[in-house]
């Protein structure tokens, strides 16, 4: 991969330990790295796993999946692949036909919201749905949907009924793959407090300002499918909020034991859980595929385990 990066025209120094790189882009920019174990194919659960460094991960394959790519452009994580040779760092894409001039004009792909948004309406609705129904539900149009579903292929069928899941775990599978994540910002908190105390005293704030929130995170696979004892709970708001006046303190995000997420997906919003399914008086739950893609991504030894618990929920029990 050293020979990927002289291609690109991107320098390589010696970084603070033995183990790490220094970059130097073509637009004169440093930045240290810890390269990564290298794996033919980069995707959600690779880029999980990744060994925790003082320094930035380097993401290292062959290829890498759309989800991972536009996680990369989108600055949350740094990649390298050979097919095609490209370097994606601080958010920033170098490729071959790169020229320092070039590179801050690098054209970034627009998220699709609404085919991932559409992979867990199936997910988490066992019914057949018209596109208008879908449409309404995500807050888009018919067309869209539409587009969405032809990307879909062996997936989702509609047989005349209504759009269905055809393949669930094919389809969970694929989803969990490409999606990036809900983007937006992350701030994350620490508190000596239990966890779901935590999770609570923030909707509860949130519920005083006046702000939407939703929860995930282990508070609400615990909910929805008990399985590990919390450590972590994930609460997503329209705007940030300020906890340090309840008991908490700013920390990074692998020791915080709150995060709370302002998320860019539209749909984060549209699938949240319905009414009668919220919990801790009148806080709603996250849907239960965004649960699942938040658990999955915990650091915790039981944290797959407890995201395929609620992997059978969302491949088994009809919510519609």
């Amino acid at each position: 991969m050293a020979a990927i990066l002289r291609d690109l025209n991107v320098e390589i120094a010696g970084g603070t330990t033995s183990e790490e790189w220094r970059l130097r882009t073509p637009d004169g920019r440093w930045r240290q790295v810890m390269p990564q174990q290298y794996v033919k194919r980069l995707n959600a659960h690779s880029v999980r796993t990744s060994q925790k460094t003082g320094s930035r991960p380097l993401h290292i394959g062959t290829t890498a999946t759309e989800g991972v790519t536009t996680r990369a452009s989108q600055g949350e994580i740094d990649v390298l692949t050979s097919e095609p040779p490209r370097l994606i760092i601080g958010g920033n894409t170098y490729g071959k036909a790169d020229s320092p001039q070039d590179v801050p004009h690098t054209a970034r792909r627009r998220p699709a919201w609404i085919r991932w948004g559409v992979m867990r309406y199936l997910l988490v609705t066992r019914h057949p749905s018209r596109h208008r129904e879908i449409a309404a539900a995500l807050g888009t149009s018919q067309q869209s949907v539409s587009n969405a579903a032809r990307s879909l292929g062996q997936y989702a069928r509609d047989l005349g009924d209504g759009l269905t899941a055809w393949d669930r775990p094919g389809l969970l599978t694929q989803w969990t793959s490409d999606y990036p994540g809900p983007g937006g910002q992350l701030f994350g908190w620490y508190s000596l407090a239990p966890v779901r105390e935590q999770a609570t005293k923030a909707l509860d704030l949130a519920r005083l300002l006046d702000e939407d929130a939703l929860l995930s995170g282990d508070v609400a696979a615990d909910h929805l499918a008990p399985w590990k004892i919390p450590t972590q709970g994930i609460v997503y708001t329209r705007s940030p909020m300020d906890l340090t006046g309840e008991g908490f303190v700013p920390a990074p995000l692998d020791q915080a034991t709150l995060v709370v997420c302002t998320p860019q997906d539209p749909t984060v919003w549209k699938l949240a859980a319905p009414p009668d399914q919220s919990i801790l008086g009148s806080h709603v739950l996250a849907d239960p595929a965004l649960v699942f893609w938040d658990v999955h991504r915990g650091a915790d030894p039981d944290s797959l385990e407890a995201a395929a618990q609620i992997a059978e929920l969302l491949l088994g029990v009809d919510r519609g």
